[in-house]
């Protein structure tokens, strides 16, 4: 791919965000703003095009003004992340329409975390909500949860990874400015400051119903596998389910009562070869098999235990640190983002996000709001 530059990148995402096909080719076959504006008039049309809707497309090019832009999502606390950049996922590069940028609120290094989804009904039951806890809650100590923050399976996922003191990742079908379900946005902040929100849709982008299914490729694509609790036979999490098998990845399932409507996708899914699933165990044998299976390093919040149970405790000398993570360390004088801390330590970001993780890891710094500060 050649290069293209962000402004470049920034319109393509907002002309074409809901046209993967039109992006692509837009991206192969022109670099920069000024290159494509003048082809726009007859590149646009479709015939499912309104007029009106082309001259809005129009004018936006005409007028878009990438700086201007920049300062809008920094003003809203969103980023970007591109696929060309060396911390994107590369099994999320391997998808078939990959997105070619993300943009995010949160903790960007926890992408290259081992991922395992779990989707599943917005019309819970009971028997769900008790296996989307267990699953969940077991299962965060040894991958980071992603799901797609909506109702049901989805939001009690997150919630019970959070609760275990974990991240999770959250990828919407929205602009990260828009909260949907109104009802989660509680629950959105707590991913904003303890995990990832993603969304390849550009700052107010509505909750258009095509979005989630196009999300799903997202969801799957970033995970190892992927678990469905509880599916109507035309339940969205049928298609993540279809979409992780389609990209090579693992699908298991969790078997629900006979007669019950939202057990049904489940087990049409089980019948075409999914891994039904009773236990943690059976998931985790595919990945280690015979073995214990290692934790994942991070723990965002220690739990407070009461005061009679604290055993007595002697101060613990903090690991030694390395030349970039004492830089760092110098550098947050004042909470500072990643871009701030890549000016004041003439550092690469790539460099520094190996450096950050260690830090946090090693509990001298902490993440909240997309800036750090040291502990």
């Amino acid at each position: 791919m050649h290069y293209i530059d962000d402004d470049y990148l920034l319109l393509l995402n907002l002309l074409f965000c809901d046209n993967p096909s039109k992006f692509r080719q837009a991206q192969k076959t022109w670099s920069t703003v000024d290159q494509i504006r003048p082809h726009l008039p007859t590149f646009l049309p479709t015939p499912k095009m309104a007029e009106a809707q082309k001259t809005k497309q129009l004018n936006l090019a005409r007028h878009f003004d990438g700086a201007l832009y920049r300062q809008k999502l920094k003003a809203l606390g969103i980023y970007y992340i591109k696929d060309t950049d060396s911390d994107f996922p590369d099994q999320l590069r391997q998808i078939y329409d990959p997105p070619a940028l993300l943009f995010y609120k949160g903790n960007r290094t926890l992408l290259s975390a081992d991922m395992l989804a779990i989707v599943g009904s917005r019309d819970i039951t009971p028997y769900g909500q008790e296996c989307t806890s267990y699953f969940a809650r077991e299962l965060a100590p040894h991958f980071l949860i992603i799901s797609g923050m909506a109702s049901g399976v989805d939001t009690i996922a997150h919630e019970a990874a959070l609760g275990q003191g974990r991240p999770t990742i959250a990828v919407v079908g929205t602009g990260l400015d828009q909260i949907y379900p109104a009802s989660n946005k509680t629950l959105c902040k707590r991913i904003i400051e303890n995990g990832l929100l993603l969304s390849e849709y550009p700052p107010e982008s509505l909750p258009v119903a095509f979005h989630f299914p196009m999300r799903n490729r997202i969801i799957s694509g970033l995970s190892k596998g992927v678990l469905v609790i509880e599916a109507g036979e035309k339940s969205g999490a049928l298609i993540t389910a279809k979409q992780a098998a389609d990209q090579g990845r693992d699908v298991f399932v969790v078997p629900g009562p006979i007669f019950s409507p939202v057990s049904q996708g489940c087990h049409i899914l089980i019948q075409e070869g999914a891994k039904l699933v009773q236990n943690c165990d059976d998931i985790l044998a595919d990945y280690h098999p015979g073995v214990d299976t290692p934790q994942l390093p991070f723990l965002l919040t220690r739990r407070e235990t009461p005061a009679q149970e604290v055993p007595p405790t002697t101060p613990q000398e903090k690991p030694p640190v390395s030349t970039d993570q004492a830089d760092i360390l110098s550098a947050l004088k004042t909470p500072l983002t990643l871009d701030e801390l890549s000016q004041k330590t003439s550092r690469p970001i790539s460099t520094l996000l190996s450096a950050l993780t260690i830090l946090e890891l090693n509990q001298h710094i902490q993440m909240k709001q997309n800036r750090y500060s040291r502990i």
